[in-house]
C-alpha cells in the first residue's frame, strides 16, 4: 500500500480532535462557514466614532459605518464604495478602525485660482470621483472672488475628507486624518465654458539659480505621470522653463503650462488639464546642479528631495492590536487594505499567511486586496516587497490580489473595496472575472479614467504576466476587471486566477466542516474484517467519503474531473498513522476548474465547391 504523507500542519504533538486540510501547492489549514462572503475593511477611524479602535464590527448600513467610525473616516469611505456595488444582500461587510499614525502628517490639496474672468463661465471639481463642487463667475470677477465662491462649494461637500481654507486666491484642503492614506485622493477639474480667463491649478513652478551645470533633467510628476525635460548644461532658468513647457505641450498630460515670466528667475504657471484626475504634483532637478525648483507654497528641491505642491501626507498606523483582535474574532474571507505600503500591507498579509495553515483552528481562507493608482513599476513593486512576498510565498502567494488603475478617478482603496465585495458576492467560487464591470450608483459612481491615462495593451499584458497584478481597464466606457489575477509569479499559470484559491478554500471548508459530524463518535479500525459496529470506520470509509465530496464538487461546477474521472478518484488515499493509530492520514487530488481567457483562432483561405 502506498504510504500517505502526514499533514505537515499536524505534527504528532498536536492531539486535539480536528479535521484539517493542508493545501499542497507543490503538487500543486477552513474558516467559518460564511467566511467566503465576509469582507473586512481596514482603515483609520475617527475619534468621533462610537466603535472602539482596533475592534472589528459588522457594518449593517452606511449610517452604521458613519456612526461607528465617523462619517469621513477611511472605513466609512470604503463602506460607501462597497455598498454602492449593490451586493450587500449577497455578502457580509465588517470594518476595523485603527487610530491614525500618531506622528503622521496630514496631506493637503492645493488649488490656485487665476483670473480675472474675461467672460461669464463656470467650472469646478470632482473630488474622489463622487463629490462635485461647482462655481460660476461673471466677466470681471477677480480670482479672489471666484476662489471665495469655490470655497463655499467645497465646504458644503458631505463626503470629502478634507477641511478647506482660503488665502487670497489659493484654496487649501487639509486631510482630516494624519498619514499617507489620503495622498491617494484625486481631484478632476472641469469647465462648463472654456477660455473665460479663470484657470485652476496647483500653483506656479519657480526655477531659480544661475545656469545648469552638467547634463541632467528637470522632472515634473503628477500622480502616475512623470514629464522630463533634458538639460544639456548651460541652460538659464528661462531656457530650462522653455524646455519643460515644450515637454508639457508635446503630449496629453494632466498639467498644462502657462506663460513663463521673469528674467533671472523663471516663473511657470501650471494648470490642471480638464478631465484629468490629479494627485500630488512634485518637481526636481536630477543630476544637473546650478538650478533649483520650487512649487507654490512648497520648499525648494534639495538633491533627492523634490519640491511639492502642498504637503504630502506621511505615516502609517500601528496594526498590532487590531491584528490580534481580528485573529480572535473570526475568519474574514476578503480583506481590504487602504495603505499602499509594503511594511503595512505586509503586516496584514503575514497574518493571512500564518492563518492559512495550521491545525490549531486557523485553516482560514483569507485574501488581501489592494489597488494601486500609480504607474506599472511602482504598483508592481509592492507585492514582491512584502514579508512574506505576495509574489513568491510558497503557501500563500495566491492569497494576494493587487489591482492596477493608474490615475484612477477615485481612491485606490475604494476600488479595492469594490473588488473584494464583488468577489465575496459571486454565486460560485468558480467565476471567470474577465471583463466584469465594477458597479456603482448615481450617488457613488465608478468613473472611467481619462483616455490618456488608460493603459496600453503592452502595459496591461506586462502587469498580468510580469508583476501578478489585476489590471482595471475601460471597455465600452465602463471600468472593468481585465482578469482576476492572484499575485503569485508561479510558472504554474493555473494558480494565477482568483477562482483557483477560492475553489480550493471552498473544498477545504467542506471537508473541515463535514468531517467532525460525519465521523463523530467513530472508532478507527484496521480493516473490514474488524468492522463490528456502525461506528467502526476503516480507511476505505474515509476514501469513500472523500470521493463523494469530489463528485459533489464536480456536480456543483467547482471541480474538473477530466476525461477519465476514475483516474482522479483513484488517487484518493487514506492510511492509519503508524505512530498514532488514532489518526488517519488522507489525501485527495484537488482539481479546480480554470477560466477560459485566451482563444487563438486561425482562419484559412478556402474556396467554395462548385
Amino acid at each position: 500500500m502506498t504510504a500517505v504523507a502526514r499533514n505537515p500542519d499536524l505534527p504528532l504533538s498536536y492531539v486535539r480532535p480536528v479535521t484539517a486540510v493542508f493545501l499542497d501547492f507543490t503538487a500543486a489549514a477552513a474558516g467559518d462557514d460564511q467566511e467566503p462572503i465576509d469582507v473586512l475593511l481596514w482603515g483609520e477611524g475617527l475619534p468621533s466614532g462610537i466603535q472602539p479602535f482596533n475592534a472589528p464590527s459588522p457594518i449593517d448600513s452606511q449610517g452604521d459605518a458613519d456612526l461607528k467610525w465617523g462619517k469621513l473616516s477611511v472605513v466609512a469611505l470604503m463602506a460607501r464604495a462597497a455598498l454602492s456595488t449593490g451586493m450587500a444582500g449577497r455578502m457580509r461587510l465588517f470594518g476595523v478602525g485603527v487610530p491614525a499614525a500618531p506622528a503622521g502628517t496630514a496631506a493637503t490639496i492645493q488649488i490656485a485660482v487665476s483670473g480675472p474672468a474675461t467672460a461669464p463661465g463656470g467650472g469646478g471639481f470632482i473630488l474622489g470621483g463622487t463629490q462635485t463642487a461647482s462655481v460660476s463667475w461673471q466677466a470681471g470677477d477677480s480670482a479672489n472672488t471666484v476662489a471665495t465662491a469655490l470655497l463655499a462649494a467645497l465646504q458644503a461637500l458631505d463626503r470629502c475628507p478634507f477641511t478647506w481654507a482660503i488665502n487670497g486666491s489659493i484654496l487649501t484642503g487639509t486631510a482630516n486624518i494624519k498619514g499617507a492614506v489620503l495622498e491617494d485622493y484625486p481631484i478632476r477639474c472641469f469647465y462648463t465654458r472654456p477660455a473665460t480667463g479663470i484657470l485652476f491649478g496647483p500653483g506656479t513652478l519657480t526655477i531659480g539659480g544661475t545656469t545648469a551645470t552638467g547634463a541632467g533633467s528637470m522632472v515634473l510628476t503628477c500622480g502616475a505621470v512623470t514629464v522630463s525635460a533634458a538639460l544639456a548644461g548651460g541652460e538659464t532658468p528661462t531656457a530650462a522653463a522653455a524646455l519643460l513647457v515644450a515637454a508639457l505641450n508635446a503630449d496629453d498630460l494632466p498639467l498644462d503650462p502657462g506663460v513663463v515670466t521673469g528674467s533671472g528667475t523663471a516663473v511657470l504657471p501650471l494648470y490642471f488639464a480638464p478631465g484629468r484626475d490629479i494627485r500630488r504634483t512634485s518637481a526636481n532637478i536630477l543630476t544637473s546642479t546650478g538650478l533649483n525648483v520650487t512649487l507654490l507654497n512648497g520648499t525648494q528641491n534639495t538633491g533627492a528631495v523634490p519640491t511639492y505642491a502642498g504637503v504630502p501626507g506621511s505615516g502609517f498606523p500601528t496594526l498590532t492590536g487590531a491584528l490580534a483582535n481580528v485573529r480572535t474574532s473570526q475568519s474574514y474571507g476578503k480583506w481590504v487594505c487602504p495603505w499602499f505600503d509594503a511594511a503595512t500591507a505586509g503586516a496584514l498579509f503575514n497574518q493571512i499567511d500564518q492563518d492559512g495553515g495550521g491545525g490549531g483552528g486557523q485553516q482560514r481562507g483569507q485574501v488581501l486586496h489592494l489597488c494601486g493608482t500609480g504607474g506599472l513599476v511602482a504598483t508592481g513593486a509592492l507585492p514582491g516587497a512584502t514579508t512574506p512576498s505576495m509574489n513568491t510565498a510558497p503557501q500563500s502567494a495566491t492569497r494576494g490580489a493587487v489591482a492596477l488603475c493608474p490615475d484612477a478617478p477615485m481612491p485606490g482603496f475604494e476600488l479595492a473595496a469594490r473588488l473584494a465585495t464583488l468577489r465575496a458576492s459571486v454565486a460560485s467560487p468558480f467565476t471567470n472575472y474577465d471583463g466584469m464591470p465594477i458597479p456603482g450608483t448615481a450617488d457613488c459612481p465608478v468613473l472611467a479614467p481619462a483616455r490618456a491615462a488608460q493603459m496600453s495593451d503592452a502595459t496591461i499584458n506586462s502587469a498580468i504576466r510580469d508583476y501578478g497584478l489585476t489590471p482595471l481597464t475601460v471597455k465600452g466606457g465602463q471600468l472593468v476587471i481585465e482578469i482576476g489575477r492572484t499575485t503569485t509569479l508561479s510558472p504554474d499559470r493555473s494558480q494565477w486566477d482568483w477562482s483557483y484559491i477560492d475553489q480550493r478554500d471552498a473544498h477545504r471548508s467542506d471537508i473541515k466542516t463535514d468531517g467532525p459530524s460525519r465521523f463523530a463518535g467513530c472508532a478507527l479500525v484496521a480493516g473490514v474484517s474488524q468492522v463490528s459496529s456502525e461506528k467502526d470506520i476503516d480507511v476505505d470509509a474515509v476514501k469513500a467519503w472523500l470521493r463523494g465530496w469530489i463528485r459533489q464538487w464536480a456536480a456543483s461546477g467547482t471541480y474538473d474531473l477530466g476525461a477519465n474521472p476514475e483516474q482522479l478518484l483513484a488517487q484518493v488515499n487514506a492510511q492509519i498513522d503508524p505512530q498514532d493509530r488514532r489518526r488517519c492520514n488522507a489525501l485527495y487530488p484537488d482539481s479546480p476548474k480554470l477560466p477560459l481567457h485566451t482563444l487563438g483562432v486561425i482562419a484559412q483561405n478556402a474556396q467554395p465547391s462548385l
